[in-house]
């Protein structure tokens, strides 16, 4: 087996960029962040932070964003604030809804144990 060459050579990019390192089929920034992904509460609170009047440079750095990332935010704020209303008030009527069928098996279970009958798996899956 032979040995590739593998050195990669790093060329200076324009400022904020850092070093791009190029090689054979490799290109790779070294200074470039992951993609992170917020959830719907996240950007619903970072938008509030907004509509409350904060600076934009504190909350960039909060939430470690780019500027366009947050002009992108800002600028679909109804479509994200409407689409967190909306799976908030689901998650309401899930938890409601299992509150009950829980309260439900709860009053069986300890009226079952009161009169020591003994449950099984088998008849608490049923």
């Amino acid at each position: 087996m032979g040995q590739r060459n593998t050195q990669i050579a790093k060329k200076a990019c324009p400022k904020g960029f850092g070093n791009l390192a190029v090689g054979k089929n490799k290109v790779a920034m070294d200074n470039v962040g992951k993609r992170k992904a917020f959830s719907i509460e996240v950007t619903a609170k970072f938008i509030r932070k907004l509509q409350n009047g904060e600076s934009q440079s504190p909350i960039y750095k909060e939430f470690s964003l780019s500027k366009s990332t947050v002009t992108t935010i800002w600028k679909n704020r109804d479509s994200i604030i409407s689409a967190y209303e909306k799976k908030h008030k689901q998650m309401q009527v899930v938890e409601k809804g299992r509150k009950r069928k829980c309260g439900r098996g709860l009053k069986w279970f300890t009226l079952q144990r009161s009169r020591n009958l003994p449950i099984t798996g088998a008849i608490l899956q049923a």
